[in-house]
C-alpha cells in the first residue's frame, strides 16, 4: 500500500486528467505488447479514472505495482503489489472492477474483485477467485470463489469424464470463512496468502 503525492512524470488519460506513473516505474505492456491499464469511471463521478500496472525499471522483481487513482481522490494514488504475470485481465463489469492474470504456462489463474465504497471513498476488496486446469489430464483442476461481502466461499473440483469427453464436477463444497474488510491499498502479499488458503483441506 502506497500513498503518493503527483510530483512524478505525468501520462493523459480521458477527460484531459493527468495521472503520474511511480518513479522508476514504467506501464507493463501484455505479451500483445499493449499496455496493461483501464480507463474507466471506478467511483462513480462521472469521470475517467485510472488503474494501471507498472514494472520497476531495471529490476527482476516478483511483484509487479498495481496502481489506481480516482478522481476523487485526485491528489494521492493506492497501490499494491501483485505478482508478476505475461498478461494482466483489467476489466470493468457494472461497477466491480476485476484485476486478474494467470500463471504457470496459463493453468493457474487468480482474480481480485473490487467495488467502491461511498462510505469510505475507497474500493473495497468483495471477492476472489482462483482456478486450476490441472494437469495434461485435468487432474487437480478445480475453481474457488471467495465472496468478502458474505464471508462465504465455494469449491468445485473436476475430473475428466470419457464418456462426455469433458470435465465434470466431482466435488462441491460451500461454507462460512471469517474475512476482515479490505480495501485496495490494504491488499498485500499477506492478504492475497490468506485467500490462496481459503478452503486449502478440501484442494490437498
Amino acid at each position: 500500500m502506497v500513498f503518493q503525492f503527483l510530483f512524478f512524470f505525468f501520462i493523459n488519460v480521458g477527460f484531459s486528467q493527468k495521472y503520474p506513473i511511480p518513479a522508476n516505474h514504467s506501464v507493463h505492456k501484455n505479451s500483445d505488447d499493449k499496455e496493461s491499464r483501464l480507463d474507466a469511471d471506478f467511483d462513480g463521478d462521472g469521470i475517467k479514472d485510472l488503474l494501471v500496472v507498472c514494472t520497476k525499471k531495471n529490476n527482476d522483481s516478483d511483484n509487479n505495482l498495481i496502481v489506481l487513482y480516482l478522481s476523487t481522490n485526485s491528489k494521492k494514488y493506492v497501490s499494491f503489489l501483485f505478482p508478476t504475470a505475461l498478461g494482466y485481465g483489467i476489466e470493468k463489469t457494472k461497477d466491480v472492477l476485476q484485476i486478474g492474470a494467470c500463471f504457470g504456462n496459463g493453468r493457474f489463474c487468480k482474480t481480485l474483485k473490487f467495488r467502491y465504497n461511498k462510505k469510505f471513498k475507497k474500493m473495497q476488496l468483495i471477492g476472489y477467485d482462483e482456478e486450476s486446469f490441472g494437469n495434461a489430464a485435468k487432474e487437480g483442476a478445480y475453481k474457488k470463489t471467495v465472496n468478502l461481502s458474505t464471508n462465504q466461499y465455494n469449491i468445485e473440483k473436476y475430473k475428466w469424464s470419457e464418456k462426455k469427453q469433458d470435465v465434470e464436477i466431482f466435488f462441491k463444497k460451500t461454507e462460512k470463512t471469517n474475512i476482515e474488510v479490505t480495501f485496495f491499498e490494504t491488499t498485500d502479499n499477506k492478504k492475497l496468502e490468506s485467500l490462496e488458503k481459503i478452503g486449502g483441506k478440501y484442494l490437498e
